[in-house]
């Protein structure tokens, strides 16, 4: 996971080697809280799940999204640019992938979204600070990551948005086990 992020090369007969920008890498990366909760799932326990299936169900919103789909995922995607502090932040990244969920046309995979979400406001996202500014790496690291993905499915890249996906969703994770 940590060569996936850039976070370590590795050289065949050499060893395992820190990146020269691992520095840079680490400053994109948002530290997420772990604390456990008793009514709730853990961030790493949702993010280990949509790592299992969040990739996968891209193919259906590649091969289902419509026009206002791709002019709504735009929209979410506005606002994490716009988004004031971090509490908004985080929920202009939820809606992002809510508008992806959304255009699989899958009822029962919105269902799920929406389990997910629900239960990430009922610990308000983990969050210290959550009228805070986010800091400029963090959400220039996260508009890219998001805005990658959302160009692959509108140019109905199936393949490619998976991968994008896995690696935004591991890059999440990575913020867990750097931090957490």
């Amino acid at each position: 996971m940590m060569e996936n992020q850039q976070l370590i090369t590795r050289r065949v007969g050499s060893g395992t080697f820190l990146s020269e920008n691992a520095d840079q890498i680490v400053s994109r990366i948002d530290p997420t809280p772990t604390p456990w909760h008793d009514h709730v799932p853990s961030f790493l326990e949702i993010v280990e799940a949509r790592l299992l299936f969040e990739p996968g169900m891209l193919a259906l919103a590649v091969a289902r999204a419509t026009e206002d789909d791709f002019c709504d995922m735009d929209r979410r995607l506005s606002e994490v640019s716009a988004a004031a502090d971090w509490l908004a932040f985080k929920e202009a990244i939820y809606a992002v992938h809510g508008a992806v969920f959304a255009a699989t046309k899958n009822r029962f995979l919105q269902q799920i979204f929406e389990n997910i979400v629900s239960d990430r406001r009922a610990v308000r996202f983990d969050g210290r600070g959550t009228g805070a500014a986010v800091a400029q790496p963090v959400r220039e690291q996260a508009y890219f990551d998001l805005s990658q993905i959302v160009a692959a499915i509108k140019g109905r890249n199936a393949r490619r948005a998976e991968k994008l996906m896995k690696d935004h969703l591991l890059r999440i994770a990575a913020t867990v086990n750097i931090y957490g």
